[in-house]
């Protein structure tokens, strides 16, 4: 039940990441419904099977082929020519799904974004405030060496 419910089917992220960040408390159900819908994704699907391929557009071939070598070998096998010319299934050292949203949402992107300035903002004033203190000690410790060493 959790792994249907609890997280995005298109990413793999769990419900209370979205939730937490969203400022309704409705991130998860804002996300499944335009960010990683599903319908969406199948239907997509579905219409590149039912169009041509000479009519796709960049995009549109470049998705097809990709979840065609999906297809054809789930298992992440590729057919390749041994030393005799004969052709030999072999394990894929890594497959390339870098093209499909894993682990990753628009949504988060602009959270870490901003998030990630308050943070630079805060290192800046820190850096700041803690030079002002390397002076002021330094100074302090010159008169205090000057006043000894009279």
């Amino acid at each position: 039940e959790d792994e249907i419910t609890g997280k995005c089917f298109i990413c793999g992220i769990e419900r209370f990441v979205f939730d937490q960040l969203s400022q309704g408390g409705n991130g998860f159900e804002d996300h499944i419904t335009n960010e990683h819908n599903m319908w969406k994704y199948l239907f997509f699907y579905v219409y590149l099977k039912e169009r041509e391929y000479d009519d796709y557009s960049g995009g549109e071939s470049y998705v097809f082929n990709k979840t065609l070598e999906l297809v054809r070998d789930p298992i992440t096998h590729e057919i390749v020519r041994d030393e005799t010319g004969k052709e030999v299934k072999v394990a894929r050292s890594q497959i390339d799904l870098l093209w499909f949203p894993q682990r990753d949402a628009m949504v988060l992107k602009s959270k870490r974004s901003s998030v990630d300035k308050v943070l630079t903002d805060k290192l800046q004033q820190l850096q700041y405030t803690s030079g002002a203190l390397t002076q002021q000690l330094t100074s302090k410790v010159d008169k205090v060496l000057r006043s000894y060493f009279k």
